[in-house]
């Protein structure tokens, strides 16, 4: 013989069952959210670009800049973002680790120590090569002492990366700007606009780098930009 559903049988089930379908619905929502993410078209990687911060900070900052010049210099850009990465001692370094040797992030900013280490595995352009950037650190009194790193590979030093000290944007925008340094990933598959963001960043936010014409340069859709100024 069934026992018959009654009001008070579905109550005591639903008392001591209720996570069950709690969890039955996390489950669907995060299923439907994964599904979404992966058959959404995603960006070329000549159509977006980047900016990864291993850092605690406010995001706010960051976010309405590189949306303000996403609209008004990189619109052909379908994609302008910022990743920011929680420095925890637990997995912090592993996962930058993973989405730096995958490939991933155009613009990084690290810390002095990790930004040390992979300088030196040359995972980072050469900046002195680029139109402006000498010259504009020097205009702002920049001190790139620390940011000349030797490539353990080639045994040639090079500068890796610009100090962020000093630019308001990263004061606003990190909880501490102290030894952390601006670089751009080699080989990241959007040379031309990664540059030009670096530029666009040192022009509106270095003191007095708006000023210098290679700068201007760096910042421009040309082809000297794409050549590095070479």
């Amino acid at each position: 013989m069934k026992t018959p559903l009654t009001l008070s049988r579905i109550r005591g089930h639903l008392a001591y069952s209720w996570w069950k379908y709690v969890l039955l619905l996390i489950a669907v929502v995060m299923g439907g959210n994964l599904i979404f993410t992966v058959s959404r078209p995603q960006p070329k990687e000549n159509e977006k670009v980047e900016l990864y911060i291993y850092a605690y900070g406010n995001e706010a900052p960051m976010n309405e800049y590189l949306e303000r010049v996403h609209t008004s210099e990189l619109s052909d850009q379908k994609l302008i973002d910022t990743i920011w990465l929680t420095p925890d001692e637990a997995s912090g370094l592993m996962v930058l680790s993973t989405h730096l040797m995958a490939g991933e992030g155009d613009l990084v900013v690290l810390p002095r120590e990790i930004f040390n280490t992979y300088a030196g595995q040359g995972l980072f352009e050469a900046l002195e090569d680029l139109p402006g950037v000498m010259e504009a650190a020097d205009a702002a009194g920049t001190n790139l002492e620390r940011s000349w790193r030797k490539n353990t590979d080639s045994g040639e030093r090079h500068l890796y990366g610009i100090p962020v000290r000093g630019m308001q944007l990263f004061s606003d925008s990190l909880y501490s700007t102290d030894e952390y340094y601006l670089s751009l990933r080699v080989y990241n598959g959007n040379e031309a606009a990664s540059r030009r963001l670096l530029g666009m960043i040192l022009r509106d936010w270095l003191p007095g780098a708006s000023e210098v014409a290679g700068i201007q340069q760096l910042c421009a859709p040309s082809s000297a930009v794409e050549q590095g100024g070479k």
